[in-house]
């Protein structure tokens, strides 16, 4: 194996163990392991027009009628703690998707084999999201499925 192989290894079990440590907060969070009370909203601090319309609507009311009013009773708490995934995992969401910047670099370096095009729409889309959107729009972070939108399985396979 060379230096660049043992790279590559090393690259793929950090974002690995670092997804898999979102996940494990993800179910402490949402089965309530830790016995910690929700984690409260921090205030809309958006400042453009644009912004600030979307942060009035309510995803969370428009979704309530549709969603948590059709489950079960005794799912209606995780789904509840799941509009709060956000404040619990946002942080290390950001910090590990960001890592895939270095996915790029491996494809112009000419270490794996996968289309420049495809790696930079990908990666920089789920950037977008995680920096642009969350971080512009708060209101999409009571979203209960924001780990499955935001948490996308790496591809920087080896090759």
């Amino acid at each position: 194996m060379n230096v660049t192989q043992l790279y590559l290894v090393t690259f793929n079990v950090i974002s690995a163990l670092g997804w898999g440590y979102v996940l494990i907060l993800t179910l402490v969070h949402l089965f309530n392991l830790d016995g910690r009370v929700d984690l409260a909203p921090s205030p809309n601090t958006a400042s453009s027009l644009l912004s600030h319309f979307f942060s009035t609507l309510s995803f969370s009311k428009v979704l309530k009628p549709v969603t948590e009013s059709r489950l079960p009773s005794y799912l209606q708490p995780l789904y509840q703690r799941a509009t709060t995934l956000f404040y619990r995992v946002g942080a290390q969401t950001a910090l590990v998707q960001t890592f895939a910047v270095l996915e790029v670099l491996h494809v112009l370096f000419g270490w794996v084999r996968s289309p420049l095009q495809t790696t930079v729409m990908q990666v920089s889309s789920r950037l977008f999201l995680v920096w642009g959107i969350t971080e512009q729009f708060l209101e999409v972070t009571k979203f209960p499925m924001y780990p499955i939108s935001s948490a996308n399985v790496s591809n920087a396979g080896l090759q």
